[in-house]
């Protein structure tokens, strides 16, 4: 998977790479030993995200929504398929949860090096996954109005940084 990063999958045909097969068949294996080995789900979400066929990992996507409340990347991986699928409010959900995490972290001051990327990721797929679902629903279904969201301030790295606590 790291020699082909996001080329395993031909999006315009459906074709696969020429490893594809061989990742999917050690992914399914792997899977069918450990259903919830949270390294083997997020790599089934990256195997299938540019796939013809990205439900086939919504199992793992629901073990990764709640398999560790504290880790955001975890949280946020099933928004990849959910928005795929036009699961807006899922991966609104997905995202939020991840950032809450990430916020977390970086009050402790953990980790902030890898969690600085994965906030601003996270922030992103929030913004473009609430647009999505304003697009395709009144905006009294809009579940970004559902949060109840407050402004805050925090130092990332000798940065100011504003953002939404929801």
């Amino acid at each position: 998977m790291n020699c082909r990063p996001w080329t395993l999958w031909d999006i315009s045909t459906g074709e696969q790479a020429p490893e594809t097969a061989e990742i999917v068949e050690s992914l399914s294996r792997g899977l069918a030993l450990a259903p919830t080995h949270p390294g083997l789900c997020h790599l089934a979400i990256h195997t299938y995200e540019m796939s013809p066929h990205p439900e086939r990992c919504l199992p793992q996507c629901d073990v990764l929504r709640e398999f560790a409340p504290d880790n955001g990347h975890l949280l946020h991986m099933p928004s990849h398929i959910d928005v795929l699928l036009g699961q807006y409010k899922a991966a609104v959900t997905a995202n939020a949860k991840a950032i809450r995490a990430d916020l977390k972290c970086i009050a402790n001051e953990a980790g902030m090096q890898q969690i600085i990327g994965f906030t601003c990721h996270n922030h992103h797929m929030l913004v473009c996954e609430c647009l999505k679902w304003a697009q395709s629903h009144s905006r009294h279904a809009d579940p970004c109005l559902a949060w109840s969201c407050n402004p805050v301030s925090y130092d990332l790295c000798g940065c100011s940084v504003q953002t939404l606590q929801c």
